[in-house]
């Protein structure tokens, strides 16, 4: 069974749709100005969508990303961080 919602009526009963697709057997619309923009459904239809080619697994179990391996950015810096060290310069 699939519900259409409205994206306010959405957000503001946010647990009961939640619950009402936690089983897998119902699915949500959820729409915006009445064009739907986003599908919402459970977990237990995965083996399904996986037999019918529209979900591929993963190959590999996620692993954190630890910190070494990010690439630093060279750049302007960020406006917090601009912000950040003003305020260290400035005698409050």
């Amino acid at each position: 069974m699939s519900v259409t919602v409205g994206i306010r009526k959405f957000r503001e009963n946010l647990r009961f749709y939640l619950d009402l697709v936690k089983d897998g057997t119902n699915a949500v619309v959820i729409t915006e100005r009445g064009k739907p923009i986003a599908r919402l459904q459970g977990p237990s239809n995965r083996e399904q969508l996986i037999a019918e080619g529209r979900l591929i697994p993963a190959r590999k179990p996620k692993r954190p990303i630890r910190l070494e391996e990010l690439i630093p950015v060279d750049g302007p810096p960020w406006p917090s961080e601009q912000l950040i060290a003003d305020r260290k310069q400035r005698d409050y």
